[in-house]
């Protein structure tokens, strides 16, 4: 899978409370891979999510909730659980015995109606069965949601290389999400190649179609992307590729919601998105719950890339702050948004209501 599993673990307490502020006001302001696709009904209701992963996927889950809670979506709460890099994909979180317990005692609750993980660079259909075979123990009518971020280094690569590196990802996980599919044919499984609005938007911000961005690289809103190593996203980026989950999840495109002001086409990059990831998307919703007895496991199983062609492992240099686990309630909406450095770069956090 994408290399963006590597981010740095390495996390700064002030970068998690500034995230905090971030979600709850920073950011917003005022061919089918199985059978035949159908949509959910428009405006469809929210539901009781848990996110677990790394830093190219957790800040995009904290502005979808951020996003679901300003525009009033009933019925939707969120979850979060954080490690860095390598660490914060599926199968290493399994690996983890402590990540692995924090994640249980959330799906343990019996609550959690859409579980979301991004895979890893060994992960296949196996490694994600484990988990979803855990959240169906204690709720069988749970729905899965597995994300695909952007590469890292976009920064610096060639934006068309860029773009084939992102649709290989999606393309070499496609027959993983068939698998699953295949496996559990009662729950719907979302895919979502949300990582290809970086390059759609640095395509069009060469081409001077992105007002709303001056530079590639910047810690404020100004900025692309937020650093020169990794490539993590700057706040725009964070905020349309949650609105990618908006539409995916919830279907409420953006011209139904309550967004920040923008002189950039946002609904057009967003249709951008979605139009590419129209052959991910599952087949009809399942109207029975899934059975209680895991399905067998294929003797093939298949497998995501092994590596992203041509992208080093960096480490970014900041302090270590061990694993940090908080619990986040309701909070007053900020006036501002603060300046976040390589936002998402958190250890672990609750968005538990």
């Amino acid at each position: 899978m994408p290399r963006p599993d590597h981010p740095d673990s390495r996390t700064p307490r002030r970068i998690l409370l500034a995230l905090i502020v971030l979600l709850h006001g920073g950011l917003v302001a005022g061919s089918s891979v199985a059978q035949e696709t159908t949509t959910p009904p428009v405006g469809a209701p929210g539901a009781r999510c848990l996110f677990a992963g790394h830093s190219f996927f957790c800040p995009v889950a904290i502005q979808f909730d951020h996003l679901a809670r300003t525009n009033k979506v009933p019925g939707h709460s969120a979850r979060l659980v954080f490690r860095g890099g390598q660490a914060g994909t599926a199968g290493a979180l399994w690996r983890s015995p402590k990540a692995r317990a924090e994640v249980e005692a959330i799906l343990a609750q019996g609550d959690v109606e859409l579980f979301g993980l991004t895979p890893g660079l060994a992960d296949d259909a196996d490694s994600l069965a484990l988990w979803f075979d855990l959240a169906l123990s204690h709720n069988p009518d749970t729905r899965f949601f597995i994300g695909i971020p952007w590469a890292i280094g976009g920064q610096r690569t060639d934006t068309a290389m860029f773009d084939r590196m992102i649709e290989g990802y999606a393309e070499t996980g496609r027959p993983v999400v068939e698998e699953l599919r295949r496996r559990y044919p009662d729950q719907r499984i979302d895919y979502l190649v949300y990582g290809k609005m970086a390059p759609v938007m640095k395509q069009r911000m060469e081409s001077g179609d992105l007002p709303d961005l001056e530079v590639m690289v910047a810690r404020d809103r100004s900025g692309l992307f937020s650093d020169n190593g990794l490539g993590h996203a700057g706040p725009m980026l964070i905020e349309l590729c949650a609105l990618t989950w908006m539409q995916a999840l919830y279907d409420r495109p953006p011209g139904r919601l309550e967004l920040r002001d923008y002189r950039s086409d946002v609904p057009g990059m967003v249709e951008e998105v979605m139009a590419y990831n129209r052959g991910f998307r599952p087949a009809a919703v399942p109207a029975t719950p899934a059975p209680e007895v895991a399905p067998p496991a294929a003797d093939a199983p298949a497998s995501l890339p092994a590596a992203a062609p041509g992208v080093e492992d960096e480490r970014e240099v900041g302090s270590v702050d061990p694993e940090v686990a908080i619990e986040v309630g309701e909070a007053p909406v900020a006036r501002a948004a603060p300046v976040v450095e390589h936002p998402g770069d958190v250890r672990a956090v609750d968005l538990a209501v």
